[in-house]
């Protein structure tokens, strides 16, 4: 997310050097970045939005093309009262209502962990649906050599 962000202070403001867990420092090797809490309390209140979906589906994968526009939308008046990002008050007000930074890394946000969910439940639908299928039976020497 950090190379769709111009903006220095937006971009510094994703992630946080805040300590955690020793557990965490010890697997991470230096090589993770921790999210900023704003960005935690974006990706939670997709997930709300999420299971709220879900569960009026019945547990099925919602269809249609606004999906994630409907969801962005939602999270985006979810959030919009709530100081997200406290680092980025006076930031946010050095530009016009429309270009506000803070909205545009709530979208952002929320539009990259709808991606995640959206390829995870669909890799999860197409899971059920090979479960007890063989691919392929036949010729699987001739297929798996051929090209070469």
């Amino acid at each position: 997310m950090k190379e769709k962000v111009t903006c220095l202070p937006c971009s510094q403001a994703l992630t946080s050097d805040d300590l955690v867990h020793r557990f965490i420092t010890l697997k991470d090797r230096g090589g993770l970045q921790k999210p900023s809490p704003g960005i935690t309390a974006v990706c939670q209140a997709t997930e709300r939005c999420f299971q709220g979906l879900l569960k009026t589906n019945g547990g099925r994968a919602p269809h249609g093309s606004g999906t994630s526009a409907a969801i962005v939308t939602q999270v985006l008046s979810d959030c919009s009262e709530k100081n997200l990002f406290p680092q980025l008050h006076n930031h946010m007000f050095d530009m016009c209502v429309e270009a506000n930074h803070v909205h545009v890394l709530v979208k952002i946000a929320s539009a990259w962990y709808c991606k995640v969910r959206l390829n995870h439940i669909a890799r999860r639908e197409t899971d059920k649906i090979k479960e007890g299928k063989v691919v392929r039976k036949k010729l699987t020497k001739l297929i798996n050599f051929y090209g070469d």
